[in-house]
């Protein structure tokens, strides 16, 4: 993304042939940002630190899940497994890991999965979503608890408005919304009239005040990734 930037900023024209990501999660609206300007392929993979690598694929919502390496589960806070296609906690067992099993691990990312949903030759799962962290949640005054992929996959106007995003709880009624917008892109009041109501709807509460806020660069966690969710 910064190197996007940098050929935005200097309309420099630079062809790649393809982009491999790894390490910090490619957003939705890094992936299309990124797709609109090398237009190129780009491989998205998704792995952890326990040095797993779970599926890759050319498309962030269709990508395989190796399972020849791991056996994948999605369930709910209460370890039980949610609807096919549904968002919840993973839990990953690493079939090669022979001197140091790790066996339904909660390697604390949030997902979703489709079972058998690549081409009939293969049949192999696959990952649909990666929403997040298991702490990307965002609260309301009535009690509810909201993964911040709840509002944020559905709002597909969005990936045509910003490149990276960040939500700041200050209070219960309170959210920041801070975002790097595109160049030559305009974010209009009227955008951000929609988006508040769909996330009024989808949070299911009319109290909820959103503040949006144009930054160059979102704070980054002490491990140089971007925190997409921060609580007060």
């Amino acid at each position: 993304l910064e190197i996007m930037d940098l050929c935005i900023k200097h309309h420099i024209n630079l062809k790649i042939k393809g982009i491999l990501s790894y390490g910090e999660l490619l957003t939705d609206e890094a992936y299309h940002a990124l797709k609109s300007h090398f237009n190129c392929p780009i491989l998205n993979t998704y792995g952890c630190q326990e040095g797993v690598l779970i599926c890759a694929g050319l498309k962030p919502d269709m990508m395989p899940i190796m399972m020849q390496n791991v056996y994948m589960e999605i369930v709910d806070d209460y370890f039980t497994p949610v609807k096919d296609g549904e968002v919840g906690n993973i839990l990953l067992t690493n079939l090669n890991a022979f001197n140091m099993p790790l066996i339904r691990y909660q390697i604390k990312d949030c997902g979703a999965i489709k079972l058998g949903g690549s081409s009939k030759s293969e049949n192999r799962d696959l990952m649909i979503s990666i929403a997040g962290r298991d702490n990307d949640y965002l609260f309301t005054p009535e009690g509810g608890k909201y993964h911040l992929f709840t509002v944020a996959g559905d709002a597909n106007f969005i990936k045509k408005k910003v490149i990276q995003f960040q939500w700041h709880q200050k209070s219960l009624d309170h959210i920041q919304i801070k975002y790097v917008p595109k160049p030559d892109v305009e974010w209009t009041e009227e955008d951000k009239r929609e988006y508040t109501k769909l996330v009024k709807e989808k949070f299911q509460s009319n109290s909820i005040r959103l503040e949006f806020i144009a930054v160059n660069e979102l704070t980054k966690h002490r491990s140089g990734k971007v925190q997409r969710v921060i609580n007060d």
